[in-house]
């Protein structure tokens, strides 16, 4: 059975999983939720995901693909607490629009299974949050970096620019560096204009 499991169903956790239900690309999809958050058992019931736990570590080992879709600060976290449970063969990104950080995070937790992970940035959103914003379309025709490291195997940027092309995206690759560049470069245009 192939699984994806997703931390994070909020507007670009929920839009990929919206987009893999459409797909059947996966036949199971598991969405991971903070205790004490909000509950994902109603997007069990709509459709969007197939279980909704806020333990994931049943599941970890026999989970194709992860995929970290929460605020940037909760990577490194995610990123240890998930490492003792990982079979080799799984594939990790994240969805965050810093990399840098990301990657060094995912290197110490990590270890020996950093190959397994590449950080990933679609360049979509939308004025609206949550996992009840989340749209299938989301990602067509946009822009999505992805971050290779030097430990990366070419099997796993493979698997992961496929993946995002089937949502619809136009991936690029980029290092960390130069794309943490880029983005603070354009996130302070605004502020400049202003």
């Amino acid at each position: 059975m192939k699984k994806i499991l997703i931390f994070g169903i909020g507007l670009i956790g929920g839009s990929i999983a919206l987009k893999i239900k459409q797909k059947k690309s996966f036949d199971q999809i598991i969405g991971v939720g903070r205790s004490g958050g909000t509950s994902l058992s109603s997007y069990v019931s709509t459709g969007m995901l197939d279980v909704a736990t806020e333990e994931a570590s049943k599941e970890i080992a026999s989970t194709d693909f992860i995929i970290i879709a929460t605020p940037v600060a909760q990577t490194k976290k995610i990123l240890a607490d998930i490492y003792p449970f990982l079979n080799e063969s799984s594939v990790i990104t994240d969805v965050g629009s810093t990399k840098s950080d990301v990657m060094a995070a995912a290197n110490e937790s990590l270890k020996d299974k950093f190959n397994q992970f590449i950080g990933s940035h679609p360049i979509a959103g939308s004025e609206k949050h949550g996992a009840s914003a989340a749209n299938s379309q989301l990602f067509e025709n946009k822009d999505i970096i992805i971050t290779p490291h030097d430990n990366s195997l070419d099997s796993t940027i493979d698997y992961l620019r496929k993946f995002w092309v089937s949502l619809g995206g136009r991936v690029s690759n980029m290092t960390p560096e130069i794309h943490d560049e880029i983005f603070s470069t354009v996130s302070h245009i605004p502020h400049l204009l202003a």
